[in-house]
């Protein structure tokens, strides 16, 4: 079997490009699930995966206040601090661009 070569660095970093936008476009999704979650289980799950995937995306400091309030979750702590960097980061990054594949560089996805 041909082994096929390795990924061209712009194109890793293209693609690497459009999952972190992608990550950016959904945050206000996920700022919805959280604060608006029925209840502590909901609100817990949710700052779990937030938690997983600011960490995956390069956003270490988010990724560390939603582990932190992931713990909190059930005390019905309002998340000040949480809230303050996703509304910061939602917006700083517009979500005004569809996005149909995380492989495809975000330059590509305009209509």
């Amino acid at each position: 079997m041909e082994r096929q070569p390795p990924c061209p660095d712009d194109t890793f970093l293209a693609a690497e490009a459009a999952l972190r936008a992608r990550f950016l476009h959904g945050l206000a999704q996920r700022r919805a699930a959280i604060f608006g979650a029925a209840d502590a289980a909901a609100r817990r799950l949710a700052l779990h995966r937030l938690a997983g995937a600011a960490g995956s995306f390069g956003f270490a400091h988010l990724g560390r206040l939603a582990r932190e309030a992931e713990g909190r979750a059930a005390a019905g702590d309002p998340l000040p601090t949480l809230q303050a960097a996703l509304d910061g980061l939602i917006d700083a990054h517009p979500t005004d661009t569809p996005w149909k594949s995380a492989a495809s560089p975000p330059t590509t996805m305009r209509s």
